[in-house]
Parts: C-alpha cells; structure tokens; sequence
C-alpha cells in the first residue's frame, strides 16, 4: 500500500530524483522507474554493533526491541542495494556501509555536513553581555538527543569527579529515552550542578553554544557530528569521542581534544586541562572556528547537485550508476 501511494505521488509531481535516507528510504527505493539517492546518517547495523544495542535486546530478552533493530537494518539493505547512489557525511560512514552491506565503494560519494557560521556571528557580541552572568562557573555544554549512544552518563561521571576541585555547571540541552534515568541518577548523586533544559528553541540552543565555555560530545558512535560544528562555529574548545567520523571534524590537539569513549577519567582530564587554562580553551576555539567555516551547506549543496546532474545525464545514456 505504502509503495503504491510512493509511486503515485512520483508520476503525479513528475518527479526526476528520489532522495530518502536510511531505512524511511527503502520504499522509494524499490521504485525503479527512476533514479534513486540514499543518504546514509549512521549505517544502522554499524551503529547497533558498536553500542551493543542489537545484542543487548537479544541477552536481556527484549525481542520486540531486537526485532525491530533487525528489521531497520533489513530495510537499509534494500534502500542501499537498490540506489543508484549513496551519499555518507564521512569517510567512516563510507566504510562502515562497504563493510555492512558488502557494497561497492565507488557507489559511495562523501559529503560532510555543514553549518551556518552567520546564523552563530549574528549573536557574538551578545554572548557574554545579555547570555552569561554566572563567569566565575566553567559551563560545560551537551546538546543532542538523549539516548545510549551518545554517552551522557560518561560526561555526568566525569564532572561528578571535577566537581569536587571545580566550580563546573553541566547543561544538556536535548530530549529522550534517557532522561529520566539520567536525571535519577544526578537527584540520587546530589549533582544539582547538571542542568537538564530539554528541547530550546533553535534560537536559545545559539545563545547556549555562545555562553558556554567547553562543549562536549562523549558519544559511543557518529557518523558525524554537527554539534561538534555548531560548538566551533560558536569558537568554542570541544572535547569529544574518538569513535565514528568525529576525528573528520574534530583536530586532536588543535580544535579540541578526543578521548576513548566510555573512558570516564580521560573524558575528566582532558576537560579539566580546559578549565584550568583560559588561554588553550580561545585558541582551540579559535581554531575550530576557521575550521568550521570550511563545512558549509553552500559547499554540501554544490557537490550534491553536481550528483544529480551527472546521475540524470548518465540515466539517459542508459547507464544506471554513476
């Protein structure tokens, strides 16, 4: 049913390309009249391997979670064994996709995400008149959606270590699953200095990036990482994981500081190193700031373009992939 309602809203729109990503584009995928792009975020069976998800369902007799887990991973094998292209925002992702789906590495073209630098300059000057009023506190920001693989529990771990020679604020901006086990966790510790704030409008979560000093991300598994982007374009130091595609964005030493995940002492030095040294946390932030402006949208945008131009010239010489 959902097929037929797919095909027909492509011969209604006359549409040329289909665009889906990861498995909400298995559909679209098997409709062959034209071509079809794939994007992948993170390659599903990958990221489930990683975090242990798909074996954790298994052990603890969650078969409703470990069959849906295998069923995402079904649907984004057909989504990307059907493209004629697939599009990956790293070069980790790229390989995790060859090495998953047995596919060929030439069907995978690299396109990094990008950021809106003017969207974080528009605020600058008012970061630290209107924003921040509590200077004495090193503030540590998170933002992303509150789930395992993202390892808050690690960065609450190690500024529950820093907390007892540091005057430290945690704020985690972001919703999930894993807010209220996280937030039972910091009441049962009495770590009143974690801040939970939930979703902000995009507006506010700026303003958050602008008025903290440290970002970090301790994430299990990334395909990317665009807060790490968003964080740099707001010059600020970032402190992250050395998993998935964050050292693409991340320079170890110069724009931030990248530690094993799950290591909670590491991810407490390397964030201590910062909150000691004013100077080395501007001059990553700094750094990080020329960097980010390399990732734009106009660039992701201009290269993605140019891939479906050559898919459309190349489907009709009868060639069906790039």
């Amino acid at each position: 049913m959902a097929l037929y309602k797919v095909s027909k809203l492509i011969k209604k729109n006359k549409i040329n390309i289909v665009h889906g990503s990861n498995a909400d584009g298995f559909l679209a995928s098997i409709y062959k009249e034209i071509p079809y792009v794939h994007t992948l975020h993170p390659v599903i069976a990958s990221e489930l391997d990683i975090t242990g998800e798909l074996m954790h369902a298994l052990t603890k007799k969650r078969f409703h979670k470990f069959i849906v887990y295998k069923s995402l991973i079904y649907a984004e094998v057909i989504a990307v064994t059907n493209a004629d292209v697939i599009i990956a925002p790293s070069e980790f992702t790229k390989n995790e996709a060859v090495r998953y789906y047995k596919i060929s590495p030439k069907k995978v073209v690299v396109i990094p995400h990008g950021v809106n630098i003017e969207e974080f300059e528009r605020f600058s000057p008012f970061s630290k008149t209107i924003m921040r009023k509590d200077s004495l506190r090193t503030r540590i920001l998170f933002v992303g959606r509150l789930v395992r693989r993202k390892g808050l529990i690690y960065l609450i771990r190690a500024c529950e270590l820093l907390n007892k020679h540091y005057n430290i604020e945690l704020r985690v901006v972001g919703n999930g699953p894993e807010r209220k086990r996280l937030e039972s966790y910091c009441k049962m510790k009495g770590l009143d200095f974690v801040k939970f704030l939930g979703d902000l409008p995009r507006k506010k979560v700026i303003e958050e990036y602008l008025s903290c000093d440290i970002f970090c991300l301790p994430s299990l598994h990334e395909a990317f990482g665009i807060v790490l982007l968003e964080a740099m374009a707001a010059k600020k130091p970032v402190v992250a994981t050395r998993v998935g595609g964050i050292p693409e964005v991340v320079v170890d030493g110069e724009t931030g500081a990248l530690v094993p995940p799950r290591d909670v002492e590491a991810l407490a030095e390397a964030l201590e190193k910062l909150i000691v040294d004013e100077g080395l946390r501007y001059r990553m932030g700094m750094k990080g700031y020329e960097r980010a402006r390399y990732f734009t949208w106009k660039r992701a945008a201009k290269r993605l373009k140019e891939i479906y131009g050559s898919l459309l010239q190349f489907r009709h010489k009868g060639i069906t992939h790039l």
